[in-house]
């Protein structure tokens, strides 16, 4: 029956008559069937010598046509689906999904994905692998950091659709080596130690404060001194405290986690 159908249908429009079909009472068997059928040749590499692996059977049902919002299409399931069976009858030999993504790509669909009751569970397998292959790799949180382009984020680094990915790998990255342990806060001077010096000057001119060289310097001093002055509308000088702190605040807290003090402890 599959070569037959086959011989009509693209894989992509196959499995979504198979998708429909097992939603159907009464056709739900029968695209039981075709599904297992179709799997079944998909593993074996029976269609074509490499049309087995991730990355190309992702291909073959064109959902690298469908950009950052693959996740949420229903084919995205069936290709999940395909990937565990052929993990299954592969052992030692397993295939990730992530073979199929692009690595920054990934990270904004399980973003968006997590925010989706219908596929939050989906994206939070996929976050789980990819964190996986990246300890695998040993690679490093600073080189993530880079590679995820949040160096290039200081003024929306803490709602940036990677921060939250990059953060729990730099957790698991310090847990599983101890010996070679980052601190966010040390991540953070080397991306943005200019740039925010920068910003701190700005930020003080904006205020008539720019004759304070502690400001300038970015040592803090001149930001607990110039408290009063951070009021205002997000895009007056209140707003650029705002955005100057928040990467200055979150890696402070994270320096005192490491040091064993529980969050929000910092002085």
């Amino acid at each position: 029956m599959i070569e037959t159908t086959r011989y009509f249908y693209d894989d992509d429009v196959l499995a979504k008559m198979i998708l429909a079909a097992e939603k159907n009472p009464s056709t739900k068997k029968l695209g039981q069937r075709v599904d297992e059928e179709l799997m079944k040749r998909w593993t074996q590499g029976v269609y074509t010598p490499g049309l087995n692996k991730a990355d190309e059977v992702f291909q073959s049902l064109k959902l690298d046509q469908l950009g950052d919002k693959v996740l949420a299409i229903p084919l995205f399931g069936y290709f999940s689906r395909y990937v565990d069976r052929y993990n299954q009858a592969n052992r030692g030999k397993e295939e990730p999904m992530l073979s199929a993504l692009s690595q920054r790509s990934v990270v904004v669909m399980i973003a968006a994905a997590k925010k989706n009751p219908s596929t939050e569970k989906l994206a939070t397998k996929l976050q789980a692998e990819q964190i996986d292959d990246w300890l695998i790799h040993t690679d490093s949180p600073d080189e993530i950091f880079n590679a995820l382009k949040l160096d290039n984020s200081v003024d929306n680094l803490l709602t940036h659709a990677n921060f939250d990915a990059w953060a729990t790998y730099l957790q698991e990255f310090n847990a599983k080596y101890p010996s070679q342990k980052d601190l966010m806060i040390g991540i953070f001077r080397a991306s943005f130690g200019d740039r925010t010096h920068r910003d701190h000057r700005r930020c003080a001119g904006q205020r008539g404060h720019a004759q304070h060289g502690d400001l300038a310097g970015g040592t803090g001093s001149g930001l607990e001194r110039n408290e009063n002055h951070r009021g205002g509308d997000e895009g007056g000088s209140g707003g650029c405290w705002r955005r100057v702190g928040s990467a200055r605040a979150a890696a402070e807290q994270e320096e005192a986690y490491a040091s064993g003090l529980p969050r929000g402890e910092v002085s």
